[in-house]
């Protein structure tokens, strides 16, 4: 069996992937090495699973409105251990095919655990690989809140192991991961508070989303607790006690920790691991150089944006940069869209952290389903007058913010836009040709 190799990348998700299969396409011997199931948080416990829940809450949710303005009569109810079958079963054919994707490519795939014993050897059971190239994928794990009785409380990857609805559920943390299983979940019929320490939901996003996204999930029913902290856990007649820094104490039938997560560095072992960002992932370069001479860092690993599409250009990137093209830069991040699945949707792109307000608007299902979200755009320019930000709120977010990117590249001006004409009736037409 070989045991050097041109490249070898630790951590089977996105990036790993990505990476693994184009430098193997350019002529590089391949040693991919995961732990675990191949496809990572995305495939496995994250995306992936996540818009599919999202998808049957949406649907229940819609349903509900109809049925509350009589047009529909009561039926149809969520069987979640059913939910939970048939998204396994899919899952686990997405995750089958990474590997027959592997096979084409020509990359050798082990499933183990990977300890650097040296910066050029990696150790898995008992056989050490050399290379001067080692690239690291491994991802972030959910981050423990260090409270009495935080050990109690489920993580966000627990979620998919679920096999039933919690009647009540607090959800410590409003970031992403917090807001879209409340947002989820409160769909699902579970009654949902949100626990923050910040003052605000999805300050990822800016402050017009910050704004709307709490209107919407407090309309929906969603409670939200913020600027506090969860200062104790414990379980009482089997339900779950919260008690908070201003006094107050929680109940319900569940608790989750979403406050963030945190690098997988367990891969040094003994071995000083490179230098962290702020955000505590790898600080790295435009070569996603490490400070550590051949260990390069790409996925949620590396300071750059924890999201799918951005891991899997940068692993393609890297992979370029190192065999063939090393002129090939990355992508700049300032431009990449991004969406938060709660109800509705909220997505951004480029430069958005000036805007303050949104302009909201009726879209014209919520008439007939007379539903109590706010929709909504914002525009944000540059010096010129070209387009620099976009932020929409919305059933179709994902897909208007993700064209709206294209617009964002382009620096398009108001008057590009008045000359475009969008289908009416739609969600497009609020922001084009808006203002002719």
């Amino acid at each position: 069996m070989e045991t050097s190799f041109d490249v070898i990348v630790i951590g089977g998700g996105s990036a790993g992937l990505a990476l693994s299969k184009e430098a193997a396409r350019r002529g590089a011997a391949v040693l991919l090495i995961e732990r675990d199931k191949l496809g990572g948080t995305c495939v496995n416990r994250g995306c992936v699973p996540k818009k599919m829940m999202w998808s049957v809450s949406d649907a229940l949710q819609t349903q509900a409105a109809m049925v509350s303005q009589g047009f529909l009569s009561e039926g149809s109810r969520l069987d979640f251990a059913k939910l939970a079958a048939v998204r396994a079963e899919k899952i686990a054919d997405i995750v089958d095919s990474f590997d027959d994707q592997l096979d084409e490519a020509g990359v050798q795939h082990l499933v183990g655990d990977a300890i650097l014993q040296a910066y050029d050897t990696v150790l898995v059971g008992d056989t050490a690989y050399t290379t001067d190239r080692i690239v690291l994928a491994t991802g972030t794990r959910p981050s423990p809140l260090d409270i009495e009785g935080g050990e109690l409380m489920d993580l966000s990857d627990d979620v998919f192991e679920w096999n039933t609805v919690p009647q009540s559920l607090v959800v410590i943390g409003g970031g992403y991961i917090g807001s879209e299983m409340a947002a989820i979940f409160n769909g699902f019929g579970s009654q949902i508070t949100i626990v923050s320490n910040s003052p605000a939901v999805l300050t990822e996003f800016s402050e017009a989303a910050q704004n709307l996204a709490a209107q919407n999930l407090t309309a929906s029913g969603v409670s939200l607790v913020l600027d506090v902290k969860p200062t104790e856990v414990a379980v009482k007649d089997g339900k779950f006690q919260v008690k908070l820094t201003d006094g107050t104490e929680l109940e319900a039938e569940r608790v989750l920790n979403a406050t963030g997560r945190d690098p997988n560095l367990d891969v040094f072992g003994d071995l000083e691991h490179p230098e962290q960002a702020d955000t505590g992932a790898l600080a790295v370069d435009e070569g996603f150089k490490t400070s550590i001479d051949g260990i390069y860092a790409i996925g949620d690993i590396a300071d750059r944006l924890p999201l799918t599409p951005v891991a899997r250009e940068d692993g393609e990137v890297l992979a370029k940069q190192l065999f063939g093209a090393p002129e090939t830069k990355p992508i700049d991040l300032d431009k990449v869209s991004t969406t938060a699945f709660v109800f509705p949707p909220i997505g951004e792109v480029g430069k958005t952290s000036g805007l303050t307000e949104i302009t909201t608007f009726t879209a014209m299902e919520a008439l007939i389903a007379d539903k109590d979200a706010s929709e909504g755009w914002a525009l944000e320019r540059d010096g010129n007058g070209g387009l620099a930000g976009v932020a929409v709120v919305g059933h179709a977010a994902a897909e208007a913010v993700s064209w709206a990117g294209l617009s964002v590249h382009a620096g398009l001006t108001r008057a590009d836009m008045n000359e475009t004409v969008a289908v009416h009736p739609s969600r497009a037409e609020e922001p084009l040709g808006s203002q002719r």
